[in-house]
């Protein structure tokens, strides 16, 4: 008689477990398919990233060439159009401008002042 009680209370464990994993499946897709979002978002921020930073250097490749340098007031005018023209920075949770460390990569980070 022991051995089936034992036996009840290790099969009534067994559901409990199996119930619990059920729900534990449903709770790892949903951050499963969270990681794929946030994974191709981080994806898209870098091409973002690496964009501009190739701007950067072709604009100061054009600045190194010219032989006039601007004035004050061109180079105000200069700046807003290309605020007008990229979108604003992308913000994390805090509000603060996101930055990733790449220092595998010889990242560089650019100035926003």
């Amino acid at each position: 008689m022991a051995c089936l009680n034992f036996d009840c209370e290790c099969f009534y464990r067994v559901l409990n477990l199996l119930r619990y994993s059920n729900v534990f499946e449903i709770q790892l897709a949903g951050h499963e398919h969270e990681l794929i979002e946030m994974n191709s978002n981080s994806d898209k921020l870098w091409q973002s990233y690496n964009e501009l930073l190739e701007f950067k250097i072709v604009l100061q490749k054009i600045i190194e060439c010219c032989d006039t340098r601007f004035l004050d007031e061109e180079l105000t005018e200069i700046v807003e159009i290309v605020k007008r023209t990229l979108p604003p920075p992308p913000e994390d949770a805090n509000g603060a401008e996101a930055t990733k460390s790449n220092g595998d990569e010889g990242g560089e980070q650019m100035e926003t002042s």
